[in-house]
């Protein structure tokens, strides 16, 4: 799992702009979706960004060489949801983007356990979402702004 920060992106389209700007020599890109995003955009939203984000999307744009994508779904308390991502994760080819559950602090030992063994049926960890620490490009933000924000996070601290 990435250290260090992550990229909270709103939707598709920043997504998209911080995936194609972010250099594959950094290694994998560390997105993370909304607070709950599970609730507010989802459970298939982590199958739909793989189904967009391909390699042969990046070739047409000039890109061959992409960063693998880990996304950190945030279900928050909505353990409901966090199955039903499972359930729609695990047809899906995962080569090129792995998931990660963020599951809030309120949630139930026995509930966080039950997602996990699930989870690891497909190799999904499971965390707190509060241990995510990320910078969020806004919802409002623009799709340049994303990109601007995932450079930036690639190239790490200055000074």
């Amino acid at each position: 799992m990435p250290r260090g920060f992550w990229l909270r992106v709103h939707g598709l389209e920043q997504a998209r702009a911080a995936w194609m700007a972010w250099p594959a020599t950094a290694g994998s890109l560390p997105l993370i979706g909304p607070p709950r995003a599970a609730e507010t955009l989802g459970p298939g939203w982590p199958s739909a960004l793989r189904e967009v984000l391909t390699p042969s999307e990046a070739a047409d744009a000039g890109r061959g060489d992409v960063a693998r994508i880990v996304l950190a779904m945030d279900c928050g308390a909505a353990v409901g949801f966090a199955l039903a991502v499972l359930d729609d994760w695990r047809a899906r080819d995962t080569e090129a983007m792995r998931l990660v559950i963020a599951l809030a602090d309120s949630v139930p030992a026995a509930a966080r356990e039950a997602i996990a063994a699930r989870a690891g049926l497909f190799g999904v960890p499971v965390v707190d979402a509060t241990s995510l620490q990320s910078v969020d490009v806004g919802p409002q933000a623009s799709p340049a702004i994303a990109a601007d924000q995932a450079r930036a996070l690639a190239a790490g601290p200055t000074g």
